[in-house]
């Protein structure tokens, strides 16, 4: 989070809500083994990827409705915590 002030003095805040990660050979050749195993479900391959991404940044909840995510292993927020009904 950055502070900085407009033309009229005012202050604004500049808030960065993501991250773009880049996605090498590595990650890739990762997410095609991964669909490759899971071929008896229809999981895409963007979720794949998500799910190896979320590996590869030790991250283990997911804000998603999407089952798909808990197939992959991951926690879903807020369907698996409890706090949906």
């Amino acid at each position: 989070m950055s502070q900085d002030r407009n033309d009229r003095g005012q202050f604004t805040e500049t808030v960065t809500l993501a991250d773009v990660l880049g996605v090498g050979a590595d990650v890739f050749d990762r997410t095609a083994d991964q669909f490759e195993q899971y071929d008896d479900q229809t999981i895409s391959f963007v979720d794949h990827m998500n799910a190896v991404l979320a590996d590869e940044y030790d991250v283990d909840h997911v804000f998603a409705f999407d089952g798909d995510f808990a197939t992959l292993g991951l926690t879903r927020v807020p369907r698996d915590t409890g706090y949906v009904r």
